[in-house]
């Protein structure tokens, strides 16, 4: 029974071996030239891709300019810039920080998307933080002894001229997704705190915002403590009119989802420090 077994092993192994017909060597030839052309159309495709990339940062880089100013143990400070002929009403961004060599040493994201409020006039300039409290204490010792050296890129990613209609260039799969707001009660969905007893508070009107989360309206208020709408407010509420730098306190007080469109309203409080 053995000897059967083997003898149809070996019947089997030789059925195999007998129907593999060997490649000419016309058609191992042909299988190598289509494996190069396959090859190279893959590799201009690449570098076709890459080059439309690379133009399309040069553009996305030349909207708006950024000018180093300071940098402390807390903050990387800048100064971004509008280098367009246009007021520039929303935006979405990132600031990036790079070394000589092009290598990133540090990024953050920059959103102000606020339709009908202009972020940037034709020629103006609004300051920038970028938080080192998250980076090493290599990275922190780093960036202390060569901000003024870096390369310093913001890169557009949405953006939106008073009057019309927006520029996005995030790719298909990056795109907000429009988001279906079911019939709901309206409900406050953040938790603002109260300003201090030596402050006053101010709220603004409701503003209405397409966004899908609450979450992006509270970016960047630090930021927001030197708008100067924010200032004169403080300033015409305090009957002062002397230099005021900057507000004590600038954050989200209500966001609301709207029920009847998509996006949410909100309104913002602003503490100012009573004069002593």
């Amino acid at each position: 029974m053995k000897r059967i077994f083997l003898l149809t092993i070996f019947l089997a192994l030789l059925g195999c071996d007998s129907s593999n017909k060997a490649k000419t060597p016309e058609e191992v030839q042909a299988e190598i030239m289509a494996s190069q052309k396959l090859f190279k159309e893959n590799q201009q495709r690449i570098e076709a891709a890459n080059k439309e990339r690379e133009v399309r940062l040069v553009e996305q880089r030349s909207y708006i300019s950024v000018r180093f100013v300071s940098v402390d143990e807390e903050f990387l400070e800048v100064e971004l810039v509008n280098e367009t002929a246009k007021d520039i009403d929303n935006v979405v961004g990132s600031l990036e920080v790079l070394d000589s060599s092009g290598n990133s040493v540090t990024s953050i994201a920059l959103t102000n998307w606020v339709p009908g409020d202009t972020y940037l006039p034709r020629g103006g300039t609004t300051p920038a933080r970028k938080s080192l409290a998250l980076e090493t204490p290599e990275k922190r010792n780093q960036i202390l002894e060569r901000a003024s050296e870096y390369k310093l890129f913001y890169t557009i990613f949405r953006i939106q001229f008073v009057g019309e209609d927006e520029i996005n260039y995030l790719e298909p799969i990056l795109q907000p997704k429009q988001v279906t707001i079911l019939e709901a009660k309206p409900v406050n969905q953040v938790k603002p705190e109260d300003c201090a007893s030596n402050q006053v508070s101010l709220e603004t009107e409701e503003i209405y915002y397409p966004g899908p989360k609450c979450e992006h309206i509270g970016r960047n208020m630090d930021s927001e403590r030197f708008k100067v709408e924010y200032i004169n407010m403080c300033k015409s509420k305090l009957g002062i009119t002397e230099h005021l730098p900057s507000v004590a306190k600038v954050q989200v007080s209500s966001c609301i989802y709207e029920t009847k469109r998509p996006g949410l309203t909100y309104r913002k409080r602003i503490c100012c420090d009573m004069p002593e």
